[in-house]
């Protein structure tokens, strides 16, 4: 199921993109280095919002699900300024 939909994702965002932009290398390398940092954003995302939210924020270990929920697309985009501030945390 993972694979499948890693080259789903790959295929619509990617291949379906480049197609309309076949002859520019600069665009298609744009938009596969923006699929790897959301990627890497959703893989994250999912962790800090159920588990590590609390080393930056005690209150948040009360928190009810739909809070968690809202903190996931936030973590997606910005995942590098939440790691660094996890770390000197």
């Amino acid at each position: 199921m993972g694979i499948r939909f890693l080259l789903l994702l790959h295929y619509y965002f990617v291949e379906g993109f480049c197609l309309v932009c076949a002859g520019n290398g600069m665009i298609r390398l744009i938009v596969i280095a923006f699929v790897i940092y959301l990627a890497i954003g959703a893989c994250f995302a999912l962790p800090f919002a159920f588990a590590w939210v609390r080393r930056l924020d005690p209150v948040a270990s009360d928190s009810s699900i739909g809070f968690r929920l809202l903190c996931i697309p936030g973590a997606v985009l910005l995942w590098p300024v939440l790691i660094l501030k996890m770390r000197n945390a």
